[in-house]
């Protein structure tokens, strides 16, 4: 075997002896450190098969979606943090990476799956009453309008009765009762006019994969 001494990109050179079978990690590791940093123009197929341990067939394999960061002739070389990705398991759990995706972040293929998993999510929140139609939210308000000016209504009678009232202080109760509401109903409709909640599906695009 040519010996020589080992090159992050070319593999080996002659600039000293370097022992049969000897890998990339072992070459670094007599080198010294400034020999484990790898050159900026990307690494190739027989360095990164040398660094993680692996048969060059097999990181070739892998590396075949891998982006190319250059070329030199025949030769591709990648970016070891990207290609880093190809070649190594995640430590991280695959629920919580799924966790941290949005829908679209998916791959087309599985958007139709999300949404699906969406909408039924919906009608399950709908039967089991965690959504609201507009028109029963109104039905609400209204009602709860009602009560409030039936209970105002009432002021001017239960204060006369329980401390007595001249006429001009029942009228100014009975006054200040009625713009009271007047004043909730101005308040309720120039709400309904002017702004509203936002529809669930407002929120959908910021909504994450649920995890499993």
């Amino acid at each position: 075997m040519y010996g020589g001494r080992y090159s992050d990109v070319l593999g080996f050179d002659d600039g000293g002896p370097v022992r049969r079978g000897q890998t990339a990690p072992a070459v670094v590791q007599e080198h010294g450190a400034e020999e484990a940093m790898p050159p900026t123009d990307g690494v190739s197929v027989d360095w990164l098969a040398a660094a993680f341990g692996m048969n060059r067939k097999d990181v070739a394999s892998a590396l075949r979606p891998c982006p190319i960061k250059s070329r030199k002739g025949v030769r591709k070389f990648y970016d070891l943090r990207t290609a880093a990705g190809y070649l190594v398991r995640p430590e991280r759990e695959l629920s919580a990476a799924l966790a941290s995706l949005k829908a679209d972040d998916l791959p087309e293929r599985l958007r139709e799956s999300f949404w699906n998993a969406k909408m039924k999510e919906l009608k399950f929140r709908a039967a089991a009453g965690d959504l609201w139609s507009t028109a029963s939210v109104l039905d609400v308000l209204g009602e709860t309008f009602k009560a409030i000016k039936k209970a105002t209504q009432l002021w001017a009678d239960t204060v006369e009765e329980s401390l007595g009232l001249t006429p001009d202080q029942r009228n100014l109760v009975v006054e200040l009762s009625d713009r009271l509401m007047s004043d909730i109903q101005t308040s309720l409709v120039h709400q309904a006019q002017s702004s509203a909640t936002e529809s669930y599906l407002a929120t959908l695009d910021d909504e994450t994969v649920p995890s499993a």
